[in-house]
């Protein structure tokens, strides 16, 4: 994992280069035995690829402190530092972390007031990078120094040099460029700059690998992060297949319950029909049996001529026939009534096994077995009670 920084040092004063608003300035340095060196509130930005540091370096370059003197239309009036900290984690009987940071320092050269002819705001711009570049030539001159033991080394006389504390005297290796001018009037600026790289070339650090066995680094915590994000979708996305299960159950049993209304219906019209039917009989009876008794042909009772028992007979084969007729279609509407019944049992066997909410629709479709048999009993006792009226008709006649 790669992430960078872009901060300036301008007046004394530090600032966030990649920052826009109120919190991008007056910068604060701070110390742990964790972090080191470091200054507080500076953004961090994760990078993947060349392009996004370069597009990062190009931000912060935009916002950097420059104005136009005498010798430079575009003087850098500040110093800049891009940071860059890069985690690897290798994974063995013990995941290791080694971490390492590069300091890119790009800082504004020492300027001579007659030179650069600065006054007022520039002067004092002046006046601050030609501290901190003293303070820094002070640093490398107390570190190689033979008679210097390191006890002490002049890192907190500026912000800059107690920022690259650690890339001039800690655990790193540094390369510094020293800039110089092919000019004549500028030989003494050149002068001193090669005596300063020459002091700088004779520092002498002794760099080792950074290693967090104790899993203290961003790479640690961004792995635990990540797996419990993980955890988080994977079950997200059980709950969301949960969700589907139920939603097709629910369909299921709406069409059940559909079918079950249907059936419902259809017995409902077959038992109207058969009530309907049940009192045009009873009501041609009740035609049949008040003739009988009140018409005479020659003397004698209707109902003792030849043509009135023929005529009987015929309208009772007649309606014997209707009847019969009547009865089969009965018979193939309890059939198919059977088959829906049967139907609705696959269902209802079905849902069952899918979701125990199905017990209250078996219970409403016992209700309708019950019906259809009563309907059947009913039927049987109006079949019984027509042969023993038929035969009763039979022996009067």
């Amino acid at each position: 994992m790669v992430r960078a920084s872009y901060l300036q040092i301008y007046n004394e004063s530090i600032s966030d280069l990649l920052k826009s608003g109120d919190g991008r300035g007056s910068l604060q340095i701070r110390e742990d035995k964790k972090r080191g060196v470091f200054v507080e509130g500076l953004s961090e930005w994760a990078v993947r690829t060349p392009h996004e540091i370069y597009a990062l370096m190009q931000r912060g370059a935009a916002a950097r402190a420059t104005a136009a003197t005498k010798m430079n239309d575009v003087s850098s009036r500040s110093h800049a530092v891009f940071i860059m900290i890069v985690e690897q984690m290798t994974v063995g009987a013990t995941k290791q972390i080694r971490v390492g940071k590069l300091n890119l320092v790009d800082l504004a050269g020492s300027e001579r007031v007659r030179v650069t002819g600065a006054t007022g705001k520039r002067l004092e711009e002046c006046k601050k990078i030609n501290q901190s570049l003293s303070a820094l030539g002070n640093v490398i001159a107390a570190l190689t120094d033979p008679k210097q033991t390191r006890n002490h080394i002049p890192y907190r006389d500026s912000k800059l040099t107690r920022l690259l504390e650690d890339s001039l005297g800690g655990n790193c290796k540094t390369t510094m460029m020293a800039m110089i001018s092919p000019a004549f009037e500028s030989f003494a600026e050149s002068l001193s700059t090669l005596k300063f790289a020459t002091r700088a070339k004779k520092v002498k650090n002794e760099a080792r690998i950074n290693e967090d066995v104790d899993h203290r680094a961003l790479l640690r915590k961004y792995e635990l992060e990540l797996k419990k994000l993980r955890e988080e979708l994977e079950e997200r996305n059980r709950n969301m297949v949960d969700k589907e299960a139920i939603l097709k159950l629910e369909q299921q049993k709406r069409r059940a319950e559909e079918d079950k209304q249907a059936a419902i219906n259809a017995l409902e019209a077959r038992s109207r029909d058969y009530a309907n039917e049940k009192e045009e009989k009873e009501r041609l009876e009740e035609k049949i049996k008040a003739l009988n008794s009140q018409l005479l042909i020659g003397g004698k009772k209707i109902e003792d001529t030849p043509q009135f028992k023929s005529a009987l007979e015929e309208r009772q084969r007649e309606i014997r026939q209707e009847y019969e007729g009547r009865l089969g279609e009965l018979e193939k509407e309890r059939q198919q009534m059977e088959e829906d019944k049967a139907q609705v049992d696959r269902y209802k066997q079905l849902l069952l096994k899918q979701r125990d909410i199905m017990i209250a629709l078996t219970a409403r479709l016992n209700e309708r077995d019950d019906t259809i048999i009563q309907l059947q009993e009913e039927l049987d006792m109006f079949d019984r009670s027509y042969r023993e009226s038929d035969q009763i008709k039979s022996l009067r006649i």
